[in-house]
């Protein structure tokens, strides 16, 4: 047994590079192939030798050295080359883990700068998780799915207060564009109304349209929010019958204060209709409409349903669209032979013009003649693009717009919560790493 305790201070003093009560000098060297060979090993070998470099490295950042002998005991018994032996050593010196002969003493250690410094466990584990990252490289190829979604997670920062809240505010700024572009929309703010309408003949809870309402006067934040779940003190001493009754109180507030609105904005709306057909989309008075009910609806806290469900009635409507304008397409290019590049060039802006195919074939191209038998087909598809114009009220150029719009702040909200939801995991994984392997089924 004392001959197996000596075997790392004889193989590193027969090759001159130890010295009693001296810490071994730093050479160039990976650890990683000494400790933690993988050939032949059972993955749970593997996860023995890991473990027991693990324990090493959190023991000598908490001490700030370690022994010859401390390291014996965590090597394996095939482990017999002084190089390999002075490997390990070396990646230890680079983490400021100096090591002795022996226990240095405090004068030792002060010489050397390295005082012992206590670490919190979880500080040290911590470390001990990042130096394996760097000294293990085969672990970064491990093919448990586990160990591989937690170092993926591990690469995320933990969020900040000041993270969290820059987050939130690229949430709500990306879900403001959203509403923001969809409220140009006149059937979006038809949906809208109608939904408030089933909600104040009772067909519809309040908390399925809105989350809550913000305070217009507000200088920065949303302050007058209605919470529509209660917030109840965990050590509040107040019923179940209490709570249930201030839950319905705040859902009785949130629907009259949200009634005032939509009543404003169903007023704001017949305006604009009225507008949108004396004068046109590109009036005065309609436009200034427009922009006033958009106000209205920015200042309500929609819920995420509610704005998926009308992101998707949009989406819908351009999918039309562009499913008419693909068949189109279709007939000119594919059957009729006119030139690709020649569409693109001429049929834009000429959705619901069903002069256009009387003048193509009149201009005598090349193609004109296959055309002619195409016509009938064409000015069909022409007449439902200009039915499903009529029915939104705008060009459809306009509703292409507002849908570019909607996606660009769905995609800012998408990345923004997704960074969220990654941020939070950090910290859940931040937490279980410190408990694989303890019995924990994952």
């Amino acid at each position: 047994m004392l001959e197996a305790k000596l075997k790392l201070q004889e193989l590193l003093r027969a090759s001159g590079r130890a010295r009693p009560g001296r810490p071994l000098k730093n050479r160039n060297g990976d650890a990683e192939r000494a400790l933690l060979a993988r050939a032949e090993l059972k993955p749970e070998e593997a996860e023995a030798r890991r473990m027991r470099l693990k324990t090493l490295i959190k023991l000598g950042k908490e001490r700030g050295y370690l022994t010859y002998a401390e390291i014996n005991d965590h090597l394996p018994d095939d482990l017999v080359d002084a190089e390999q032996i002075e490997s390990i050593i070396t990646t230890f010196n680079d983490m400021s883990i100096q090591v002795y002969d022996e226990a240095p003493d405090a004068e030792t250690l002060l010489i050397s700068g390295s005082t012992s410094t206590p670490v919190p466990d979880e500080d040290a584990e911590e470390a001990a998780e990042a130096a394996l990252s760097t000294v293990d490289p085969e672990f970064g190829r491990t093919t448990d799915p586990v160990r591989m979604y937690m170092r993926e997670m591990g690469s995320v920062e933990l969020l900040t207060r000041e993270g969290e809240i820059e987050i939130a505010k690229r949430i709500e700024d990306g879900l403001k564009h959203m509403i923001q572009a969809i409220s140009a929309c006149p059937t979006t703010i038809a949906e809208i109304l109608d939904l408030s309408e089933r909600v104040e003949r009772d067909e519809m809870r309040i908390d399925e349209l809105v989350d809550g309402l913000i305070d217009p006067n507000a200088k920065d934040a949303p302050i007058e929010e209605i919470a529509v779940e209660a917030e109840l003190d965990e050590e509040s001493e107040e019923s179940e019958e209490a709570g249930a009754a201030a839950l319905t109180a705040s859902l009785l507030k949130l629907k009259e204060d949200s009634m005032v609105r939509f009543n404003k904005i169903k007023r704001l709306y017949e305006k604009m209709r009225k507008a949108l057909a004396e004068q046109g989309h590109r009036s005065k008075d309609y436009i200034r409409v427009r922009d006033q009910i958009g106000g209205e609806l920015m200042n309500i806290r929609f819920t995420a349903r509610i704005i998926e469900r009308l992101c998707d009635g949009l989406r819908g409507m351009v999918e039309k669209v562009r499913s008419h304008e693909r068949e189109i397409m279709n007939l000119c290019v594919n059957k009729a032979l006119m030139p690709r590049a020649h569409f693109i060039k001429v049929f834009p802006g000429n959705e619901t013009s069903l002069r256009w195919v009387k003048n193509e074939i009149a201009a005598g191209h090349p193609w004109s003649a296959n055309l002619v038998r195409y016509e009938p087909a064409v000015l069909e598809r022409q007449q439902k693009l200009i039915e499903i114009q009529k029915r939104i009220g705008i060009p459809l150029r306009d509703l292409k717009e507002i849908n570019k719009q909607m996606s660009t702040g769905e995609a800012k909200a998408r990345r923004a919560k997704r960074e969220m939801t990654e941020a939070n995991l950090r910290l859940v994984i931040s937490i279980a790493k410190k408990y694989t392997n303890r019995g924990l089924q994952f």
